[in-house]
């Protein structure tokens, strides 16, 4: 039966190999230095691109520094991570945040050849990937230009990780200075004799990363493309959809300490699109009499050591056929025997277990519900509360001619995301004269929002409280020192630009402390 469903929806390798090599695919590399680490509003500071041919050679290359917004705090250590200055960040030879948009838009949104653009980096999906949507969306750039059925998906970090498992030593990992494996990339590319580049530059990083993806192709093409093509969202979806109540399973790679092969079978999708799936692995014994209340007690589907598991075909999962001939040694290695893994899966597809599964799948879409239905904190979370806005009012805002046709573009929005951005975006770069009221009101609220927010605001936006905070983390002195003078001076700034904008919004009154008159809670 399961040969059947795979068939189905994800071909036959042989078959996906010469399709693929049909294919004249090109690679994009990119990397992003910001601010922090919250990828929702800690800007980029600096992209770094990286285009390659089929042949993995590289064919452009770009680098783009970003000035900091006026609004934005910067994060101590970061700056330290990435060698930048405080100062520098105001550089007026700097490209405004909403230009560098423009441009990187057009690079990666840019004309492809006849087969798939690959976008990749190294940690790109959980840190980069993000950042990335988020600094499109406030700039009106479309937040999904790396998906699509056009492109693919492939994040290095995970991938090698996942080669050195199956195939030990082509791709070596470093080690840190207490001798422990580490992934670093500046680490990885010294152990495996990759020439360096500069770390924690986006360039750099995007170079060095370039020379791993080369590598990795060199010695295991076929693992790449396999990779490559796990990335299919409407594939893998299918694909799994199609194996719930089969009576076979796949294999799923997960790296926590170490690297993991999970025996896993669908069971049905979830509110969230997801695919809730039973780690065969687990003792059922362990969970089969409990309660579906007491398995979300006891950490639902999210951990290392649950028996459950959410996979969401967007996040390029690593899933295997039970009989793919690129996992089969280590298959071998695993304690369940193939009886026992039988007799499991068929206890999975019984009627009680799928009915307690409902219940539990349930409880977990509630729970997710009632977290994201509490009021946003800031205008870039609303990313996901909605529809994305019209691609066409986007277009026009940033085809514009001046600034006067983008007030008035404003002046007509009717989704409040848009507006919001729009009125940010027209406080910082307009000319005073066509500054409104209300994108003065908006720029009060994001200055606001970082001069008096408090610990209730630090996963959401970097704070000055919170960025005093890091100065304590900062290991150079000197760069404490620099940054400790710098906020000083920011935070003097930030509090003059308010009075500055009370001021205009009310001409008539006086000037006032803004110890009184800051308040945004």
């Amino acid at each position: 039966m399961r040969s059947r469903i795979f068939a189905n929806n994800i071909r036959p390798r042989a078959q996906r190999s010469q399709n693929v090599a049909a294919r004249k695919d090109d690679y994009l590399v990119f990397d992003f230095e910001a601010l922090g680490l919250k990828v929702h509003t800690d800007q980029p500071i600096q992209g770094g691109f990286v285009k390659l041919d089929e042949n993995f050679d590289i064919t452009d290359r770009v680098n783009i520094s970003i000035r900091r917004n006026k609004y934005s705090i910067p994060g101590p250590k970061a700056l330290e991570v990435t060698g930048v200055s405080p100062e520098d960040l105001d550089n007026e030879d700097r490209t405004t945040e909403f230009e560098a948009a423009n441009v990187i838009g057009t690079i990666l949104g840019g004309q492809r050849g006849n087969g798939k653009r690959i976008f990749t980096g190294y940690n790109t999906l959980s840190y980069d990937e993000q950042l990335l949507r988020y600094f499109f969306f406030r700039n009106f750039q479309y937040p999904y230009v790396t998906s699509g059925s056009s492109s693919r998906k492939l994040d290095l970090f995970q991938a090698v990780r996942l080669l050195s498992f199956l195939r030990p030593g082509l791709i070596k990992p470093g080690h840190d200075a207490d001798g422990k494996i580490s992934w670093k990339l500046e680490v990885v590319i010294e152990a495996n004799g990759i020439e360096k580049g500069q770390s924690h530059d986006a360039l750099g990083d995007s170079i060095m990363t370039a020379g791993l993806l080369h590598r990795f192709h060199d010695h295991a093409p076929d693992v790449l493309a396999s990779l490559v093509e796990m990335s299919n969202q409407k594939r893998v979806s299918g694909w799994l959809k199609n194996m719930i109540s089969a009576d076979d399973h796949l294999y799923l790679f997960t790296y926590y300490e170490g690297p993991e092969i999970h025996p896993i079978i669908p069971v049905l999708e979830t509110a969230s699109k997801g695919i809730l799936c039973i780690d065969l692995s687990k003792d059922p014994e362990t969970w089969v009499n409990s309660t579906p209340e007491e398995l979300i007690e006891a950490g639902g589907a999210f951990g290392k050591d649950v028996p459950f598991r959410v996979v969401r075909p967007n996040s390029c999962p690593y899933l295997f056929a039970s009989d793919d001939p690129l996992i089969t040694s280590k298959v071998q290695e695993q304690e369940l025997s193939p009886e026992e893994l039988s007799k499991r899966i068929e206890l999975m597809n019984t009627p009680q277990i799928k009915e307690k599964m409902a219940a539990f799948a349930r409880l977990m879409d509630k729970e997710r519900e009632d977290k994201f239905s509490e009021a946003p904190l800031t205008d870039e979370q609303t990313l996901y509360g909605g529809a994305f806005p019209d691609k066409f009012v986007s277009r026009a805002f940033c085809a514009a001619e001046n600034w006067e046709k983008r007030v008035s573009l404003v002046e007509n929005m009717t989704d409040k995301r848009l507006r919001a951005f729009g009125n940010r975006l027209i406080a910082m770069h307009a000319p005073s004269e066509l500054q409104t009221p209300e994108s003065l009101e908006v720029m009060r609220k994001e200055i606001i929002m970082r001069l008096e927010g408090g610990p209730e605001l630090f996963g959401a936006v970097t704070t000055m409280a919170e960025a005093r905070e890091q100065l304590d983390t900062v290991n150079d002195v000197s760069v404490r020192e620099q940054c400790s003078q710098y906020l000083d001076a920011l935070e003097l700034r930030l509090q003059q630009e308010i009075r500055d904008i009370d001021q205009r919004i009310s001409p008539d009154d006086d000037a006032c402390d803004p110890g009184t008159q800051l308040s945004l809670f």
